[in-house]
């Protein structure tokens, strides 16, 4: 088990067991390539059924965007 401010992981269950990670996204932009290098950490830390949910602070495409700038769709793909 682990956690930090962006992330809760933990093994469930006692005869089969497998691995949940919950997620929050760093949210500024200059630090969002920290949440894939986060999950590249973690996902080695076990062999289990894995599950990963939460809020990963990142949009789909370009056009999901409201507001200040826009994003350049090439920066998804980082992710």
């Amino acid at each position: 088990m682990s956690y930090s401010s962006n992330h809760i992981d933990v093994w469930v269950g006692e005869e089969e067991q497998w691995r949940f990670t919950g997620v929050y996204g760093f949210p500024k932009e200059s630090q969002k390539w920290k949440t894939g290098r986060m999950l590249e950490y973690l996902v080695g830390r076990s062999s289990l059924p894995w599950l990963v949910l939460g809020d990963f602070n990142q949009i789909m495409y370009g056009f999901e965007k409201v507001g200040r700038r826009a994003r350049v769709d090439e920066s998804l793909v980082a992710f």
